[in-house]
């Protein structure tokens, strides 16, 4: 079978299975109605390349960076082949100093687009942190809240700051366990969405305002990472919101579920936020703002 016609048969399955959990804005098997560039994030979902990058241990940056090293030192070892033999009179003579052009111009377009990059990244890192300091900080309003569903009083303390205090609030992602593992991590926590959905519904009702609530009923596996990690990261990618609209809370959950909504939030954009518990006083606190994306480029530069 060529090629082309089993990518066409690809994108044609991929319309018709969308995902039952997608947005309401998205109609599943409308013919044309899917950008080329979400067809191939599905394409690319359904073969599973991300999580073989990550098995390999090669996220995209450094799969990017790998190969522009590579690209830097082929061309200094080839001008420095060059010059060897420039000296050694085995170059030929009548080429001359031109010999050099080709490999010195690959050799300063690579080192001018690392550079351009390093400064990509410093300003977007410095736009981000708005000026921030190392201080507790509390996230600006969002129009769309991600939550791992276990306590409902983080989760509706989240709501309330967002929808009450930051009066920005539109959509709210619910995301449970499932029952994949109930001998170690217990039963899912489905049985608890209802309680937060009720709690939108008076919320609405006592401001007149609209609250769309978003539940992804199939639920995670609590003990595996990657599992959260696709929700999250599908939810960002075929929302109508950009990202900097999108805050994902990673208070409730399992350790594996925080895990992957971390992991799912490391591109630059995506914020996170965090509500404690104060025990003593039997209150939480905030939410704050997790600033981690810098660091992580560290340590994986």
């Amino acid at each position: 079978m060529p090629w082309f016609h089993w990518f066409s048969l690809s994108a044609k399955a991929l319309q018709r299975g969308r995902s039952p959990h997608s947005p309401p804005h998205q109609q599943p098997g409308k013919v044309g109605g899917m950008g080329l560039g979400e067809l191939l994030a599905q394409l690319f979902e359904r073969l599973q390349l991300g999580r073989i990058l990550r098995r390999l241990g090669l996220p995209l940056w450094t799969f990017l960076g790998i190969g522009i090293s590579t690209w830097l030192f082929d061309s200094l070892g080839t001008l420095m082949q060059q010059a060897i033999a420039q000296a050694m009179g085995l170059a030929d003579p009548d080429q001359g100093w031109q010999t050099y052009i080709p490999a010195g111009l690959l050799f300063l377009l690579t080192l001018a687009s690392i550079m351009a990059i390093a400064l990509w990244q410093g300003r977007r890192h410095h736009a981000a942190m708005g000026g921030r300091t190392t201080e507790l900080q509390q996230p600006d309003g969002k129009q769309v809240l991600i939550v791992l569903v276990s306590r409902p009083e983080s989760a509706i303390f989240a709501i309330n700051y967002h929808f009450l205090t930051q009066g920005t609030l539109e959509q709210v992602w619910l995301i449970p366990s499932d029952d994949s593992v109930v001998e170690t991590f217990g039963p899912s926590t489905r049985d608890r969405i209802s309680i937060i959905q009720h709690y939108c519904q008076r919320l609405m009702q006592k401001t007149g305002r609209s609250l769309q609530v978003q539940v992804h009923n199939a639920g995670v596996c609590p003990a595996d990472a990657q599992d959260t990690f696709d929700v999250v990261n599908r939810i960002y990618r075929r929302s109508s919101y950009p990202p900097e609209a999108i805050i994902a809370d990673f208070t409730g959950g399992t350790k594996p579920m925080a895990v992957g909504v971390i992991m799912a939030c490391l591109p630059a954009g995506r914020e996170l936020q965090y509500v404690p518990f104060n025990p003593a006083t039997r209150q939480s606190q905030g939410p704050f703002l997790v600033d981690y994306q810098h660091s992580a480029f560290d340590l994986v530069g």
